[in-house]
């Protein structure tokens, strides 16, 4: 079996053994109508007796009483613990990242990591839900279904027996086929959606070019691709879903013919004979439900994995970071070639930065002035530093701020954006006027200046030790960029600065300034 469905994070077993109790109390009460169906039958056709209206009216009130149960058990709260099981993969997602190395995270795709939150985590909640609450629950009601049927008519049950077996047989007829569409869907799926977002980020790029007909065309060609994929998976899933119901149909038929000769041999009533009629569907819209549950298990396997491959992910790239931690003073690089995420080579690396200070690093766009900081932040793996040697004060581990693009913004206030819920006092060096302003993180409703200043504000508020600037005047009037150098020149000589810069506006108040010049930067 999969492996989120023995983890205790995700699948609870008060959980699950929850579930199995609400779909029994809803499998009782199902039973409760074809009673109550044969009572009628009897009392009214059988005995010719009519019922009194009080004893209607009891009848009635036991039918909607037990609906209400079966609504309740069997369909709302299994709805809450299909909510549960989401919130739980959804959460576990969260967590992951939230946990695992930036370089890690940032080598995931970014739209698998969307589907996993979005599809994917629906999906296995359903699929949890069937497997762990359900299965067990139908197969309560198929047992107890064969139990009651052999207890009204051995002869009639057997009937049912013989016919499960096609059910299975058609059950693993379309199980292969299914498993195998649903990895196409999968794949089709992901494709689609890192075409959409691609072009969703890049649609002022595209009015620019003005060739809308060529981007509708390598569009369509993967939204099509996808769309004939599930479409195939549909027909495929439908059609197996269709084929037992011949026999579902079938059986009650037979049933009744040959329990028709019972009838007229007074074995049975006529109303048994109803109710045993009912109670089939008791026992093949369950047993249905099995065979499906377990073929789903099989088609899902592609689901579960690409799930799995994210939140059980090990990687040693983290315990490589903590690596470059020596009791050495500031920071400390010799002779180390830096290459690019791409395993491009970028420039060979000499410098050194005492604990405390400011330092700068200047260069051409493209060269990878913003590399080094990364890697030294752990943002980029160490992977990236080839040959050499790179080494950082031990306190300076997880003690480090950069300021890097794009900003980073979500739903809250502005004074929430900075402080981001920690204890630390708000460093507010631009007297901003608009801290309770609520900002939208899917759409700042903030000037690039205003961004500019509050993502500053909070690299500041962190009070780390070290702090990486990447273009700190970026959308900054003059006065705010007066304000920023004289803070920047006061934590100078408390912390470790290294700033990115094109321009020298702080080449006079720096302790270095480091150029990448002919692949090297020193």
């Amino acid at each position: 079996m999969y492996r989120i469905n023995k983890d205790q994070n995700i699948n609870k077993v008060n959980i699950r053994l929850m579930g199995i109790v609400f779909i029994i109390i809803s499998s009782l009460f199902s039973m409760v109508t074809p009673y109550l169906n044969k009572i009628i039958i009897d009392n009214i056709i059988s005995s010719d007796k009519n019922l009194e209206i009080s004893e209607i009216i009891i009848i009635i009130a036991i039918l909607f009483v037990s609906q209400l149960i079966i609504f309740y058990f069997g369909n709302f709260m299994v709805q809450k613990l299909l909510l549960n099981y989401k919130r739980r993969l959804v959460g576990g997602i969260f967590k992951k990242s939230l946990s695992m190395s930036s370089p890690d995270y940032l080598e995931e795709d970014s739209g698998k990591v969307h589907n996993l939150y979005y599809g994917y985590s629906n999906t296995l909640a359903s699929s949890l839900i069937n497997y762990n609450i359900l299965l067990p629950g139908f197969i309560f009601q198929v047992v107890i279904t064969f139990a009651i049927l052999f207890y009204i008519s051995p002869k009639l049950a057997l009937i049912s027996i013989v016919a499960s077996p096609l059910y299975l047989m058609f059950v693993v007829w379309n199980s292969k086929k299914r498993s195998v569409l649903n990895q196409d869907c999968i794949e089709s799926n992901d494709r689609f959606v890192k075409t959409a977002n691609i072009f969703k980020n890049h649609i002022v790029d595209m009015h620019m070019i003005d060739n809308d007909e060529f981007f509708n065309r390598i569009f369509n060609k993967d939204l099509m691709y996808d769309i004939k994929t599930t479409e195939r998976y549909y027909f495929w899933f439908n059609f197996g879903n269709r084929l037992p119901i011949f026999i579902q149909m079938g059986v009650p038929i037979f049933i009744l013919w040959l329990g028709g000769r019972y009838v007229n041999s007074g074995v049975l009533t006529l109303g048994t004979l109803i109710m045993f009629s009912q109670y089939i569907t008791h026992l093949f819209d369950p047993l249905t439900s099995v065979f499906h549950i377990i073929t789903e298990i099989k088609s899902m396997k592609p689901y579960y994995d690409v799930y799995e491959s994210f939140y059980y992910k090990e990687s040693n790239t983290q315990n490589a970071y903590k690596e470059i931690f020596a009791n050495v003073d500031g920071i400390n690089i010799y002779d180390a070639e830096i290459y690019s995420a791409g395993d491009k080579f970028l420039y060979n690396c000499n410098m050194k930065m005492a604990d405390k200070g400011l330092y700068i690093i200047k260069g051409p766009n493209g060269s990878g002035k913003s590399t080094i900081l990364k890697i030294i932040a752990g943002i980029y793996p160490k992977s990236l530093v080839k040959n050499g040697n790179i080494m950082i004060n031990e306190s300076f581990y997880n003690d480090i701020s950069v300021l890097q693009y794009p900003l980073f913004f979500f739903n809250g206030s502005v004074s929430d954006n900075i402080v981001c819920g920690q204890n630390n006092s708000m460093i507010d060096i631009f007297d901003l006027s608009n801290l309770n302003k609520e900002i939208h993180g899917d759409k700042v409703n903030l000037s690039s200046g205003e961004q500019q200043k509050l993502a500053l504000s909070r690299v500041f508020t962190e009070d780390r030790k070290v702090i990486f600037l990447d273009e700190p005047f970026s959308n900054l009037e003059e006065s705010a960029s007066v304000k920023l150098k004289s803070y920047i020149e006061e934590i100078k000589n408390e912390k470790l600065v290294f700033v990115i810069m094109h321009d020298d506006s702080l080449d006079n108040i720096a302790d270095q300034v480091f150029t990448i010049s002919n692949e090297e930067l020193k």
